[in-house]
């Protein structure tokens, strides 16, 4: 069974690595503002949509809902750990159905 979580996290973080780590760093030092879509906007549900997008240093992870929407922005460093620590988590959430 694989969760929504797991499909969102394989989704960006493809795309990240697909941008190349070396590029982002080189795009940092320069100070470039660019900004390339990760994750077009992508229902999860009725009622839950994410997206995600790269602009200078920074990526930003949008999540909307019908009550409440948010907005987290990652460091390059940050996300990395993010990402880590979401698998973990994903991970212990598949083994409670072993």
């Amino acid at each position: 069974m694989v969760s929504i979580l797991e499909q969102i996290t394989s989704i960006i973080f493809k795309q990240f690595e697909t941008i190349g780590k070396q590029k982002l760093w080189r795009l940092k030092k320069r100070g470039s503002k660019m900004k390339k879509i990760l994750l077009e906007e992508t229902k999860l549900g009725k009622s839950m949509a994410v997206s995600c997008e790269l602009e200078g240093d920074e990526i930003g992870l949008f999540i909307s809902t019908v009550d409440v929407s948010t907005i987290c922005v990652f460091q390059f460093k940050e996300w990395e750990n993010f990402i880590r620590e979401v698998n973990k988590a994903n991970e212990k959430f598949k083994g409670l159905f072993r």
